[in-house]
């Protein structure tokens, strides 16, 4: 080759490499310049995207006349606020007080709660720890009497065993004799148990029913001195002995008669007393002005009496003589000291709901504190304010003023209590009827594990010795229902040895959550062990369709009648609000017998603790007046 084709060729491959460079620098420019377009375009649209937020398109307000706007903006709101600040800190409009107004009448009420807390609390406390030590003090005496009669228990079982291997010829029998023995002591336990178990179940209704605090609320209305004309367009005659009499007219005061608007058929029955509170004031202040018994119970209204302020329904605990007025402070049949020469004091009589109530108590404070206690006990008195001591001449029971029995159960219409079982079924969708597999965690107590297995078998569950992909519920020890709490309380003892029993408990029972979750199984406390069993049991109840309406009594017809046959009388009964029952069971309020009832029934309804009626008192337990 030669020099001339030498550089010809050099300056193409620099000519060519020229080109490439610029091709390249091009392509990039272009790339950026694209990149920067689409940026460009993606501002403008935010600018557009901002001015629109800013001023607003449409019927829809921009941010600056939002807060520009002299008539809705939030500059104006605010200077609306800041005028009303004088009167919210001082304001003498009873509707709506300041905080001065407030602080004042907070004051008046400082002296009155802090006596009932320094002094009312403290002496209730001390009355719940004097019936807690004798109560341990009882348990303590009856574990040592068990102690006893174990002890004899075995030296009864060691002596016979002597006498066995002396007489071997009596051996066989004797042992089936022993044997007969401990199954007959084995059944015995069991209907022991059963027994046990089913009166638990009816003080847990009871204990239940009793500790739900009710709030005072409207049940009735004072009507003033009449009773209503006519009910949904009804003439109604007021009836004495069966006889019509003229319209009441207005009586003297003096007399304290008033009339309400409930009647038995919502549920109201002679002797039955009501609080009186104002009606003038707000429900939430619950003014209280007296107390009304019930003397004359009609169908839609009733005639009462108002009676005196009793404070305290006082007793002495030594023989049991109440007073015959409130005033009474003393026992007039008890003496007290060396010479029996003091005065007994009468004291308030403690309620099972008052128990109930101590127990709860107890219980919240040693869960959460003390100071959560004493919200739940304030909480469940009421109203805070004070009921107004004004006298009857001051203040009198008038028309409009509304009546409260914590007692009283009203009786709704059929509709309206099915939609509340309605209802309350509804609100049970979560609780599970079916069939289900428990497991039992070590971190629950030895003790209560047999109580909540017995629990399990007597509302048809299982219970599962080992976690398995059947168990349905795991029950722990009160604060182990959460893994990662578990997990870190055991971080640091997984393979140890020389463990604590608790810590083994725990580390199994962090095992047991884990295939809780692995199964989908749910996992509860045990002390909350009964209340699930019982929310089970009420919808079971819902279920079956059979609840009966509190208030409402139930009979068991039985037997020939004298003036009706068995199905008018139950047509009757029904017409007036009762409720037939199928069958005679320990639910029934009464049996109603006929003519010359078997002496065998009799009994049997007395074993089953039923009251027993003639065809002639079924009136009067309905409150229906009779000629």
């Amino acid at each position: 080759m030669s020099t001339k084709q030498t550089i010809l060729y050099t300056l193409m491959i620099f000519f060519l490499a020229v080109m490439l460079f610029a091709m390249g620098a091009w392509f990039n420019s272009s790339m950026k310049l694209d990149q920067l377009k689409k940026a460009f375009e993606s501002q403008h649209e935010i600018n557009i995207v901002l001015k629109r937020t800013l001023n607003g398109v449409g019927d829809n307000p921009g941010l600056k006349e939002i807060v520009d706007d002299k008539q809705k903006g939030i500059i104006f709101q605010s200077d609306e606020l800041e005028k009303q600040i004088p009167l919210l800190k001082d304001n003498t409009d009873p509707a709506a007080p300041g905080v001065k107004q407030l602080e004042d009448k907070y004051k008046e009420l400082e002296p009155g709660l802090r006596k009932a807390w320094t002094e009312d609390a403290v002496k209730a406390l001390n009355d719940s720890k004097k019936e807690r030590e004798q109560s341990d003090a009882d348990i303590e005496g009856a574990l040592k009497r068990l102690a006893t009669q174990r002890a004899e228990k075995v030296e009864k079982e060691t002596a016979a065993a002597k006498d066995l291997a002396q007489e071997e010829g009596t051996r066989e029998t004797e042992l089936k004799k022993i044997a007969q023995e401990n199954a007959k002591m084995s059944l015995d336990l069991e209907r022991v148990r059963f027994e046990h178990e089913s009166v638990q179940q009816k003080v847990t209704e009871v204990s239940r029913n009793l500790s739900k605090v009710k709030s005072v609320i409207p049940q009735g209305r004072i009507i003033g001195s009449e009773r209503a004309e006519s009910i949904n367009g009804v003439k109604l005659t007021l009836m004495i002995k069966g006889k019509p009499v003229p319209e009441p007219k207005p009586i003297d005061p003096k007399y304290k008669v008033a009339f309400i608007d409930l009647g038995t058929r919502n549920g109201v029955r002679n002797g039955m007393t009501f609080e009186v509170y104002s009606g003038r004031h707000p429900e939430s202040m619950a003014v209280k002005k007296g107390r009304l018994e019930v003397v004359d119970a009609g169908a839609f209204s009733s005639r009462c009496v108002v009676l005196n302020a009793v404070l305290e329904n006082r007793w002495d605990p030594l023989t049991g003589w109440v007073p015959e007025k409130p005033e009474y402070l003393f026992s007039k049949y008890a003496a007290d000291g060396a010479e029996e020469s003091n005065a007994v004091p009468l004291i308030a009589r403690t309620t099972v709901k008052d128990k109930v109530e101590a127990m709860r108590l107890e219980k919240i404070a040693k869960d959460l504190g003390l100071e959560a206690a004493q919200e739940a006990a304030a909480a469940g008195k009421g109203s805070a304010l004070p009921p107004s001591n004004l006298s009857l001449s001051i203040s009198p029971i008038a028309s409009g003023d509304w009546i409260f029995n914590a007692d009283y159960i009203p009786i709704v219409s059929t509709d309206e209590f099915h939609a509340q079982l309605r209802e309350e079924l509804n609100s049970m969708r979560d609780v599970n009827v079916g069939l289900l597999t428990f497991y039992i965690a070590d971190t629950v107590r030895d003790y209560r594990k047999v109580f909540i297995k017995r629990l399990c078998e007597h509302n048809s569950c299982k219970v599962a010795d080992v976690m398995n992909p059947n168990v349905n519920v795991v029950i722990v020890g009160a604060g182990f229902t959460d893994l990662e709490l578990v997990k870190e309380r055991n971080a640091g003892k997984k393979g140890k040895e020389g463990l604590k029993e608790d810590d083994k408990n725990l580390l199994a029972t962090e095992a047991a959550l884990e295939d809780a979750k692995k199964f989908s199984a749910s996992v509860i406390p045990e002390d909350e062990s009964e209340a699930f069993f019982d929310r089970r049991t009420r919808k079971q109840e819902l279920l079956r369709g059979k609840v009966q309406q509190p208030g409402r009594s139930s009979f068991y017809i039985a037997g020939k009648m004298k003036s009706r046959s068995p199905e008018l009388l139950a047509q009757y009964i029904q017409d007036h609000d009762g409720i037939v029952a199928p069958d005679m069971e320990s639910k029934v309020d009464y049996v109603v017998v006929g003519e010359s009832p078997d002496e065998a029934f009799i009994e049997k309804v007395k074993k089953l603790g039923l009251k027993i009626l003639r065809e002639e008192e079924v009136p009067e337990v309905l409150g229906v007046v009779t000629k």
